[in-house]
């Protein structure tokens, strides 16, 4: 578990959307779209994916925690929904927009909570989570695609 205050945690998640926009606004058009590895989102992939994520899963999430008593709460399929929605095809700004919004929609849920709303608990993958473990899920899953997109960043830069 991270040993991150709270706090500290909500301001990155608050920061990513601007990072994530840095990043994929400052790359060239062809390494937006295109997978460093056949296993790696592309770009795109990552903005789309993270707006995705953020309004049907953690915002749902958040959500179902705070209002519901133990609640199970649902995985989604990103790779699934890359290919299905054809990520690779859209528009960034809609993606960096979109997320942007999202994320804040879930902040608001999360801003001023008492410590014992952070304690509420769902089953999530088959195990009993609070919502700060959410919220620290939250933190690890955005540090993976901020540092993928880093990567591509680094990449296209010594090109």
């Amino acid at each position: 578990m991270s040993s991150e205050t709270t706090q500290e945690i909500l301001k990155r998640l608050g920061q990513l959307p601007a990072r994530v926009r840095q990043v994929c606004t400052a790359l060239p058009e062809h390494k937006l779209r295109l997978r460093p590895a056949a296993t790696v989102f592309a770009p795109i992939e990552d903005a789309w994916h993270l707006y995705d994520l953020e309004r049907e899963g953690w915002y749902v999430r958040i959500e179902r925690i705070l209002r519901e008593e133990r609640p199970t709460l649902e995985s989604i399929d990103g790779d699934r929904l890359a290919i299905e929605r054809r990520y690779v095809e859209l528009d960034l700004e809609a993606a960096l927009e979109g997320f942007a919004q999202a994320r804040a929609a879930s902040l608001r849920l999360l801003a001023q909570l008492p410590e014992s709303a952070l304690q509420r608990t769902a089953v999530f993958e088959d195990r009993l989570i609070t919502l700060r473990d959410l919220i620290v899920m939250m933190h690890e899953h955005d540090a993976g695609h901020l540092s993928s997109l880093h990567g591509v960043h680094v990449t296209s830069r010594a090109a």
